[in-house]
């Protein structure tokens, strides 16, 4: 029994880094390492890097309404969506509070 909650245990970690891995990186490259394999190098001519944050959101948040943060996040990511929408781009997440 007590080695059953220590498997369960290790498999919600396993089950948390894999959907990690995906949400960090493209879908062939979590694959593959999840596989075990060799993910190979690539380059690529051109690159570029988009880093943001809302400046202020915990004051922001704590000085307003739930509902107003939601609807503020929702305009702000529903924008930023469509804007990577229109070009080939990989997007990466992240949530962190300073």
């Amino acid at each position: 029994r007590r080695l059953q909650g220590v498997n369960g245990r290790l498999q919600r970690e396993i089950d948390m880094n894999e959907t990690l891995l995906h949400q960090m990186l493209p879908p062939k490259v979590a694959a593959d390492l999840s596989a075990g394999r060799t993910v190979p190098f690539e380059a690529f001519d051109h690159v570029t890097l988009f880093f943001s944050d809302v400046q202020g959101f915990t004051h922001i948040a704590a000085s307003v309404a739930p509902g107003e943060v939601i609807n503020f996040l929702n305009v702000l990511y529903s924008v930023m969506d469509y804007c990577v929408s229109l070009i080939p781009i990989y997007k990466v997440e992240t949530i962190g509070d300073c």
